[in-house]
């Protein structure tokens, strides 16, 4: 006697997919939250003078699901329209990367590597507690993961 199967392959890919899309919908979350934390260091540790307040407006982050835009956060403050540069440099950023999950965190204004080059700190912190930060992140997503299976 031949054992046949209760199901057939058009509703295995369909779970697979709602699997895939469920480990997706992970990582952006984790993407997004390790970018407001990241922008949170960058706005408060940067110890150089603002004097308009756009560069510091201009520091946001957006994350990018296979080139499109599904979560960020800019301030919308600043008198040279900060968040409206600093999307667009995360979108130039983010075409280098078709492909995937992306967090790109930025400061938008075009004189901002010239304060981190006199030795003020804009992005560098926030860039070290992703580098910091990220590793467990990931280790927390993998085990979440693998709780899906149990």
């Amino acid at each position: 006697m031949a054992l046949k199967p209760s199901f057939n392959r058009d509703e295995i890919n369909r779970h697979c997919d709602r699997f895939l899309e469920s480990v997706e919908n992970r990582q952006v979350k984790a993407f997004a939250h390790m970018g407001e934390k990241c922008v949170i260091e960058a706005v408060l540790s940067g110890a150089y003078v603002d004097q308009t307040g756009n560069l510091r407006a201009s520091i946001g982050c957006t994350v990018f699901k296979d080139g499109q835009a599904v979560l960020s956060q800019y301030q919308e403050t600043g008198e040279a329209n900060a968040a409206t540069k600093a999307r667009q440099l995360a979108e130039n950023v983010a075409k280098q990367y078709p492909k995937g999950i992306l967090l790109v965190v930025v400061a938008g204004m075009n004189y901002a590597v010239y304060v981190e080059a006199k030795g003020y700190n804009v992005l560098t912190s926030a860039e070290q507690k992703a580098q910091q930060e990220l590793p467990r992140m990931l280790a927390d997503l993998t085990q979440n993961i693998n709780q899906m299976f149990e």
